[in-house]
């Protein structure tokens, strides 16, 4: 208030009609909105006329009742007005504003043209945004007009609190990730444009900005992501913090993470120190990620003994499309998971579950971010653009054309009739966690050479492919069949001989081989011939961690053992 009265005063306000003034131009009045009270002041209005060198018109504003609240005004002809064009209320067409007009030296004197365009020009400096956190399971979206400036600054503004002298558009450009679906931009906003972080020193945020301009995807990805926001929100899966449109695009506000799982293994941590926290690590994360999966795929799962064997599946010409042993192996019911489902979803009657399926999973979908309780950092799945949910009854079709990911897609994606179920991600996350694996055990540079290796030309194409399945034709039959590539076997066996592989390893890589990494017959076949369902996976997993927290031998000490149960 002292600078408004001070600025006032320099215009030849007498001191006490400044001090008034002041007062009124910084009060902040409670006024009734359409849903809910808004605040009423004159403060941006007067920073205007400041820029402009009008700040003795305040009063004029006032005695209009032009307030912050109906910012922005718009210019528009005025066949009435000696200057041609007057300024508006938004809402008011008919109704020209008188708050131009002041008086000076015993005559009325309206604003030029000129200064009613630098109105309407500086008016969008004094607008940026606030963006706001709910607190509910809600998600803020602003339509922001294009001439709206965004409240982005250099991210060594927020750690000293002094004004950087670069240019706010190298700051939003500082790094941009571009994919054929999206571009994301790490961004800093203004501590006092936005309540979205709690942390006590502001890492930035990611900005997602849709390629597309269409509505129906941008909803799609939203509804799917406020599934895990609030007190619905899961550690191993990216919050949505707020949304906005502008420049007729779409953009999605999340935390900033410091590099996808692909980028850790290969440019953060391309050689892990092989000890106990490595390991401790390893598991919570598999874990984790798994627990984040089964709350997507929407359902828990209870376990149930299943005596019958799993026998390989054989066509009818005696092509192999499966490599699993007869074995004894538990069962998962699928069930819906109350503490997930939403009111809206669960009738009082009777509940109505909802099935998902991310279709993307893949390393640089998985993000690395640092965590105050854990100092390796934690992983999240993110980018649930290609997601969907599907009902009881058609939880298990969709066209495959839905995959978008080639190393990690799963064989059905090219096996007739080309149909899309939840197991599609537990090939994918297998194919992940197998390549975690191999990190862990050796360094990136054993998964960048076993990539290389399981490169192989694809049947219908000459292209090298690094997918961990292979096409086959079919003797006697019109279609084509699949298998695990030889050297993904190969390098899961060699895995298990690796001088560092434990108990806990080789429980995992079993997981992988036999009830991750198996290929799925049609969709007639027996259920004891599937992969392993999203509760199964999650179980074991879980109970390795608890295993390696209990007894760290089982963690870290290398076994001779080539097999273990799972």
């Amino acid at each position: 208030m002292e600078s408004v009265t001070k600025e006032l005063i320099a215009r030849g306000f007498k001191e006490e009609l400044a001090h008034t003034t002041a007062i009124d131009v910084c009060q902040e009045t409670k006024v009734p909105g359409a849903k809910k009270d808004k605040i009423q002041s004159y403060q941006q209005i007067f920073a205007i006329l400041v820029f402009m060198g009008q700040s003795s018109s305040i009063v004029y504003f006032m005695e209009d009742s032009v307030s912050d609240l109906d910012l922005p005004l718009v210019e528009r002809k005025n066949p009435e007005s000696p200057s041609g064009n007057s300024l508006y209320r938004r809402h008011s067409i008919h109704d020209p504003l008188e708050c131009t007009e002041q008086w000076n030296e015993d005559q009325w004197i309206e604003w030029s043209p000129e200064q009613k365009r630098l109105f309407c020009e500086y008016q969008w400096l004094m607008m940026a945004p606030f963006f706001s956190l709910k607190t509910s399971n809600k998600v803020s979206h602003y339509n922001l007009e294009d001439q709206r400036l965004l409240p982005f600054i250099d991210g060594k503004e927020v750690l000293s609190g002094k004004p950087s002298q670069q240019d706010n558009e190298h700051v939003v450009d500082l790094e941009e990730i571009e994919s054929g679906f999206s571009k994301v931009f790490m961004i800093w906003v203004h501590p006092q444009h936005h309540n979205l972080s709690r942390d006590e020193c502001d890492r930035g945020f990611a900005i997602k900005q849709l390629m597309k301009p269409s509505e129906d995807d941008f909803n799609q990805e939203v509804e799917m992501l406020k599934k895990f926001i609030g007190d619905r929100s899961h550690p191993h899966i990216v919050s949505l913090l707020a949304t906005y449109k502008q420049y007729g695009r779409y953009h999605m506000i999340f935390h900033r993470a410091d590099g996808n799982l692909f980028e850790y293994w290969r440019d953060i941590c391309p050689t892990p120190k092989f000890n106990y926290d490595t390991v401790k690590w390893v598991a919570k994360q598999l874990a984790g990620l798994s627990d984040g999966l089964l709350r997507f795929h929407k359902h828990t799962s209870f376990l149930k003994c299943c005596e019958e064997p799993v026998q390989p599946d054989i066509n009818e010409s005696g092509w192999l499309r499966g490599q699993s042993q007869p074995r004894k192996r538990a069962r998962f019911e699928v069930t819906p998971a109350s503490p997930y489902d939403s009111k809206e979803e669960q009738g009082p009657a009777k509940p109505k579950t909802k099935y998902g399926q991310h279709g993307d999973l893949k390393p640089e979908n998985i993000l690395w971010f640092p965590d105050s309780e854990d100092p390796i950092g934690i992983l999240k799945i993110s980018d649930l653009g290609q997601a969907q949910l599907h009902s009881t009854q058609s939880k298990t079709r969709r066209e495959s054309n839905g995959v978008h990911t080639l190393t990690y897609r799963p064989p059905e994606t090219d096996i007739e009739p080309y149909i899309m179920r939840q197991s599609g991600d537990i090939w994918s996350f297998g194919c992940i966690v197998l390549e975690f694996i191999t990190w862990a055990l050796g360094s990136w540079e054993l998964v960048d050479e076993f990539k290389t290796k399981r490169a192989s030309e694809d049947l219908y194409s000459p292209i090298k492919s690094d997918t961990f399945y292979e096409l086959k034709q079919v003797p006697s039959l019109n279609h084509s069949g699949a298998q695990i590539k030889p050297a993904v076997t190969q390098h899961i066996q060699s895995l298990r001989s690796h001088p560092k592989c434990t108990e806990f390893f080789l429980d995992v890589l079993e997981l992988v081989e036999r009830g991750m990494l198996t290929i799925e017959p049609s969709e007639t076949c027996l259920d004891h011939s599937r992969r392993k369902n999203c509760g199964e996976i999650q179980y074991s997993l879980a109970k390795y961690y608890r295993k390696c927290l209990k007894n760290e031998s089982y963690a870290v000490r290398p076994r001779e053992t080539s097999a273990a149960s799972i």
